[in-house]
């Protein structure tokens, strides 16, 4: 005899996984511990900053290329009165 799973049978489904990580209650209640972070986190933690330091260099640059730009050829457009 087959015994499906309870969700099979039970229609509409809704499921909430929350990840805690290093915030988690039985981590900050052991005090001292030296929480140890995978390869994976650091190299991820890296990857964000890398992306998150590149995205504001990029806005700061495209924001003074543009300022630049509209100061150049400000007379020339033909839009503004």
């Amino acid at each position: 005899m087959h015994r499906g799973s309870f969700l099979e049978n039970s229609g509409d489904t809704l499921a909430v996984v929350i990840y805690t990580g290093t915030q988690s209650k039985l981590i900050m209640n052991l005090g001292g511990y030296q929480f140890k972070r995978s390869r994976f986190e650091r190299i991820l933690n890296y990857l964000l900053m890398l992306n998150l330091s590149l995205t504001v260099f990029f806005s700061v640059l495209a924001g003074l290329m543009n300022s630049y730009w509209t100061k150049k050829l400000y007379k020339e457009h033909l839009y503004v009165f």
